[in-house]
């Protein structure tokens, strides 16, 4: 249990530290971000890491132990798992010509269950 209490926070850790910068520079070459976080070095983006560290840090500094970081982030997964079958349902009617590899059958029934669970 101790053992998955650090493996598991530091593989979800690495994995937002890959993730966000590129995040950044993405959005950056969209135009929705200034263009000075467009710097690359050695097909890095320098300037989206250091702007995601000091965000990162600024997201933590307020919380005064592990287990309230915790129940922070679990509520904003649960967040997240409301959003799918709402989101699922307005694609449904506003982009349903679309092809997709996958259709769900009884959306109609399976998100409002989805959404009620989450809440």
């Amino acid at each position: 249990m101790y053992g998955d209490a650090i493996i598991s926070p530091f593989g979800t850790g690495l994995v937002y530290a890959a993730g966000t910068p590129r995040d950044i520079l993405t959005f950056t070459k969209n135009g929705y971000f200034p263009k000075a976080f467009r710097s690359v070095t050695r097909g890095t983006p320098s300037a989206a890491i250091i702007v995601s560290f000091v965000v990162g840090i600024a997201f933590l500094l307020p919380f005064p132990s592990w287990q309230k970081l915790v129940g922070v982030l679990f509520s904003a997964t649960i967040l997240t798992y409301m959003m799918g079958p709402v989101s699922a349902a307005v694609l449904r009617r506003t982009a349903g010509h679309m092809t997709r590899r996958y259709k769900l059958a009884g959306l109609a029934w399976w998100g409002p269950i989805g959404f009620v669970v989450g809440s």
